[in-house]
């Protein structure tokens, strides 16, 4: 039996608990659509192109020299797979590039794009878009000293040893055409960019050990307590209601949770990352979106009452 409900009338408080919580992260990242299909564009004007020629060389840079650390591919690759194929990011045809891998650094030039624009590469800080016309960064970079345990010392999925997974369960050829999909749209989740899995060999398989992180936790919590499982995705597909981005959902989860709201035993499941406040009942389970949306969204007469949620007993 499923039932959907969108607000209640009765008092609403943020979290009043009277069972244990499971806290856990399944995936991080940034969760930014760049586009949402507006269609054909004008040709942008001299400034813009400057604008679009600094990013371009931005993601060159990054592919180049912080994606290149780990899986290292050649300039035309870079180029066709991280930025041309996204509409957003408005690739020019007559747009001219040149990557300097002695200086570690990704220069675009064309048309109306003067000077040229670049971007380098400075160790832990990543690539930096330098100021048009300036050839250095107005800081020193300095090398960041990691507290977290030698990955080569760790078993996987929290560091390298015996990690020689090959991920049978994802089909490239099949996300690729998802994401081509998408983007024919003009929809591109920021985390195509600047969500690197590192020390991962790929976001997939990054997702792989945080779940299985996760599953391990849930399942030594659930022989003891019924659950609160709060999660920054949703944990079900049909949970994912984009009605006017359809496409972004391939950015909004992953089908190995469909069935941990059973399987752990929860009471509640907490949920975000949507922007679009719900309840649902699924299996006799509670699920809530609990984000606050959009300022557009809020509306101040109806005070933080509305806004909240009582998560139990609910």
């Amino acid at each position: 039996m499923r039932a959907r409900r969108y607000g209640d009338d009765g008092s609403r408080w943020l979290f009043r608990l009277a069972a244990v919580a499971a806290v856990f992260l399944i995936d991080a990242g940034l969760a930014g659509a760049t586009g949402q299909g507006r269609g054909p564009r004008p040709a942008p004007d001299t400034e813009a192109r400057g604008h679009i020629a600094a990013m371009a060389a931005h993601h060159l840079c990054s592919g180049m020299f912080v994606v290149g650390r780990v899986h290292q591919r050649s300039v035309e690759e870079v180029l066709a797979r991280d930025i041309v194929r996204f509409p957003d990011f408005r690739w020019q045809d007559d747009f001219h590039y040149i990557v300097d891998t002695e200086a570690r650094s990704a220069t675009v030039s064309g048309p109306g794009v003067d000077p040229p624009r670049t971007a380098r590469y400075h160790g832990d800080q990543g690539c930096t878009i330098l100021p048009a016309g300036v050839d250095r960064v107005f800081f020193e970079p300095v090398e960041l000293n990691s507290s977290l345990p030698d990955a080569a010392t760790q078993p996987w999925p929290l560091g390298d040893v015996g990690a020689g997974a090959t991920f049978d369960e994802v089909d490239a050829t099949k996300l690729d055409e998802a994401l081509d999909w998408a983007a024919e749209a003009g929809i591109v989740c920021a985390d195509e960019s600047y969500l690197h899995p590192d020390p991962h060999p790929s976001r997939e398989a990054w997702r792989v050990a945080r779940c299985a992180v996760a599953e391990k936790r849930l399942e030594e919590a659930a022989e003891e307590y019924p659950l609160v499982i709060i999660n920054h995705f949703p944990l079900r597909q049909e949970l994912v209601r984009l009605w006017r981005i359809p496409r972004f959902s391939l950015w909004c989860g992953t089908k190995r949770t469909e069935d941990w709201h059973v399987r752990f035993r929860a009471k509640v499941v907490v949920y975000g990352h949507l922007h679009l406040r719900s309840t649902d009942i699924i299996d006799g389970v509670r699920f809530e979106e609990v984000s606050l949306g959009y300022p557009r969204h809020w509306d101040v007469d109806e005070g933080m009452d509305a806004y909240l949620r009582e998560i139990l007993p609910g």
